[in-house]
């Protein structure tokens, strides 16, 4: 067993205080043996600036924003799927650890943390120091293309090639699965709030930002993925935010219903003719959208641009929506079922 979480079979086997932790530049998720998402909350954090004390965190610091005094700043600490402010993602780990613990500062659980495939060794490190030193006992990472695809119950042990697309506030990860490996994956620097914040910069969208967006994608999938790898892929399951938020929407979901997201297929065509009527609302009429959470009106415009140009790169005419997540496939990969 290392640090560095290619050895982790036993990591969740014995104590109910340890943790799987999705690390988003958008949202935090928390995973608790036996207890499932216990934490699902914005990855920011308001700090008081003339005494560095932390004032809110996470649900309650994105209500502040934009709301703040000259002396509190809301912080988001991720970008792109990585760290960008080590000492604010330290504060912003402790306080959602503890409140997976109900508050019990004397708590020191194991932790496995989702990273993204193309994490660099020091961005690692930073990880790994920051989960330290928000008390954690234990640190271990974990991909979090392997994590989606096992979350998803990738059939990787089949010969034809099946994709999971895990798309996420700062970046997109793909991973192909052909034989009992992993053929290849790849970490496109492509989320949805990246793309929102760089493209669309009008409410409803233009169309020439969403064909920037829409070109920008494809040309980091070009540039990533060989032809010959992109050809090589039957089936696609998408995992996240954006493909459950279309197949709630496309059943006209209100309440959601994870049994029916969870498997739902959408064909291309139907993808296309969402992009257009979503893009066709302004902000508040996409938060008012049976089957779209509010929180992902924002952002779902870029997402399902995102997904349609994956789908279109690799040749696919459909994809199905999994509910079952990245987290869900980090605790399985650590507990060693994938």
């Amino acid at each position: 067993m290392n640090k560095n979480g290619y050895s982790m079979r036993s990591v969740f086997s014995l104590f109910s205080s340890d943790l799987a932790i999705d690390l988003g530049t958008a949202n935090t998720l928390v995973y608790a043996k036996g207890k499932g998402i216990v934490v699902n909350e914005p990855s920011i954090v308001a700090i008081n600036k003339n005494t560095g004390e932390v004032v809110a965190v996470g649900r309650e610091a994105k209500e502040m924003l934009g709301r703040t005094p000259g002396n509190v700043v809301a912080i988001k600490p991720m970008k792109d799927g990585v760290i960008a402010d080590f000492k604010v993602t330290e504060k912003m780990l402790t306080h959602f650890i503890q409140k997976a613990h109900n508050r019990r500062v004397l708590v020191h659980p194991r932790i496995v943390i989702g990273v993204p495939s193309e994490i660099t060794p020091v961005e690692k490190r930073a990880v790994q120091d920051s989960a330290y030193r928000a008390r954690a006992s234990e640190v271990y990472l974990v991909e979090q293309a392997m994590a989606a695809a096992i979350g998803a119950g990738l059939p990787i042990e089949e010969p034809s090639g099946n994709m999971v697309v895990d798309i996420g506030g700062g970046s997109t990860e793909l991973i192909v699965g052909a034989g009992r490996s992993v053929a290849f994956s790849v970490s496109l620097q492509a989320g949805v709030v990246r793309q929102s914040e760089r493209h669309l910069k009008h409410d409803p969208p233009r169309v020439d930002e969403l064909d920037a967006l829409g070109a920008d994608v494809t040309s980091l999938i070009e540039r990533e993925v060989p032809q010959a790898q992109r050809h090589g892929v039957a089936q696609a399951i998408a995992v996240g935010g954006t493909a459950t938020s279309c197949a709630a929407i496309d059943q006209a979901l209100d309440p959601y219903d994870a049994r029916r997201v969870h498997g739902y297929r959408l064909e291309l065509s139907t993808l296309k003719l969402l992009l257009a009527r979503l893009a066709s609302m302004d902000l508040a009429e996409r938060r008012a959208l049976r089957g779209l959470h509010p929180d992902r009106a924002p952002t779902v415009v870029a997402g399902v641009v995102i997904l349609i140009r994956v789908l279109e790169a690799f040749e696919l005419d459909a994809f199905e929506a999994s509910e079952h997540d990245i987290l869900r496939g980090v605790a399985l990969r650590t507990a060693g079922v994938g």
